[in-house]
């Protein structure tokens, strides 16, 4: 049981880490969505994909009672959710379209993470 808690930990610290290396770097430019926005929307879907992974120890059935955590719908609205942080910073302005970077940067580091089993 240790063990898993100090996986938990390392997970989150690693989703932690890699989301705010993105961020510092999209700070450092000036660009929208920095530091805080990828630390938090990278440690907050390492939070929620690890629930699917240890959802057979957190939640104990009793009896003839089943509970159950769909990890591929978890993982669907996560990535729902962040689409829909991404498609907030795309505008358009004239002809041209800005924003479509600080999109890609906020839906990819998390995605990356619900391939770590």
């Amino acid at each position: 049981m240790m063990s898993d808690y100090l996986e938990i930990t390392w997970r989150l610290l690693v989703a932690l880490v890699f989301g705010g290396l993105v961020g510092m770097e999209r700070s450092y430019h000036g660009r929208p969505a920095g530091f805080r926005t990828h630390t938090l929307v990278c440690l907050a879907s390492a939070v929620l994909m690890l629930v699917t992974v240890y959802e057979g120890q957190w939640f104990a059935t009793r009896g003839m009672e089943r509970v159950t955590v769909d990890p591929t719908r978890l993982a669907q609205g996560i990535m729902t959710g962040i689409g829909f942080l991404g498609a907030g910073v795309i505008m358009k302005e004239g002809l041209s379209v800005r924003g479509l970077t600080t999109a890609a940067s906020i839906w990819i580091p998390p995605q990356s993470a619900f391939s770590w089993e």
